[in-house]
């Protein structure tokens, strides 16, 4: 669950809402952090893209963000992302299958599920 999380968050950093998740977008690229989003990207652009994209990592100022999202919106990263973050809360849920039906293990599966709509809703507050 940790990962997808993780996956959550990468995405929020491109595609949430300053006011909804509390800090400036796009802090993760401008600190050259490289996250699924923009790897998805590196690895199915054409050629042109990913050395656009590469070009904007390495020399990143603010004003290419929305060149950024919208090359990221061409490449459908938000729905890409989703699915591996359901891969990830799917295999979360897996593996609290054989432990004992506890409030904590109820917890965990509802964490999924909350997880799970959150990322539904990723990029609809834009």
């Amino acid at each position: 669950m940790g990962t997808a999380y993780q996956i959550f968050d990468d995405c929020l950093d491109f595609f949430g809402s300053e006011a909804i998740v509390g800090k400036s977008l796009g802090t993760d690229l401008a600190t050259g952090k490289l996250t699924l989003p923009l790897l998805i990207v590196l690895e199915n652009g054409t050629a042109a893209d990913q050395t656009q994209l590469r070009d904007w990592i390495e020399h990143w100022n603010g004003e290419s963000f929305p060149q950024v999202i919208e090359m990221l919106v061409r490449y459908e990263v938000q729905d890409q992302s989703r699915e591996v973050i359901y891969e990830f809360l799917t295999t979360a849920r897996r593996s609290l299958e054989p432990l004992p039906a506890t409030t904590s293990r109820r917890a965990l599966a509802a964490m999924t599920e909350f997880l799970a709509q959150q990322a539904d809703s990723l990029g609809a507050d834009n």
